[in-house]
């Protein structure tokens, strides 16, 4: 799929109507040109800063129920993935000579990369989101997608709701709340209502 292909990108979010396009040309023009490596830093690693469409943006710190979601993703992540994957909170992913940020939750292969020797790109990234980091999410969704993510989840903590992003036609799908997401890169399945509410009872 190339960038010349693809039309506009609409709805950010699943109801009809709302959310902002997005252009697939945007996030593919990253297949074509030479792409940096995903360790390649554009902002200080171990701060509260990242790269989006070369801005420089700044990401607050979390306040209930996004923190505690946040530490509950990371824990059901790490309890559903093999010895062969590592599990990795709010690592940065250099996806475009423009791009350096992180996914919230992030599922990659335990072995180096073969040619670089550094770590291998995520297969799964999470992002926690609420009505209005929709849009961003989209975004990220997007850039990720092009760099090679498989496949890209956002849970939406006000609407209690696991989305998952479609490259085409470039938004986001929301998943049944009695499945499950079974992924290579996932030893179980992981129940997709584990996701959406919390696990203490």
């Amino acid at each position: 799929l190339s960038a010349a292909a693809c039309c506009t990108w609409p709805a950010v979010d699943p109801e009809p109507g709302r959310g902002d396009e997005v252009s697939c040309a945007m996030a593919f023009a990253v297949a074509d040109s030479e792409l940096p490596d995903i360790d390649e830093r554009l902002v200080e690693p171990e701060t509260r800063y990242e790269m989006l469409d070369g801005e420089l943006i700044y990401v607050a710190p979390a306040d209930p129920p996004h923190g505690e979601r946040h530490v509950q993703l990371c824990a059901l992540l790490e309890a559903h993935t093999g010895p062969a994957f590592e599990v990795a909170c709010d690592q940065l992913t250099r996806t475009s000579k423009v791009d350096d940020f992180a996914p919230d939750a992030s599922v990659y292969p335990a072995g180096p990369d073969p040619a670089s020797g550094r770590r291998q790109l995520e297969q799964l990234a999470f992002e926690i989101v609420n009505a209005q980091a929709m849009r961003v999410a989209a975004r990220k969704a997007a850039k990720l997608t092009a760099r090679g993510v498989r496949r890209i989840f956002a849970v939406d903590v006000d609407k209690l709701r696991v989305l998952e992003w479609a490259a085409v036609p470039g938004q986001w799908t929301q998943l049944d709340a009695t499945g499950h997401i079974a992924d290579a890169a996932l030893a179980v399945p992981l129940p997709i209502s584990s996701l959406i509410h919390t696990v203490k009872v």
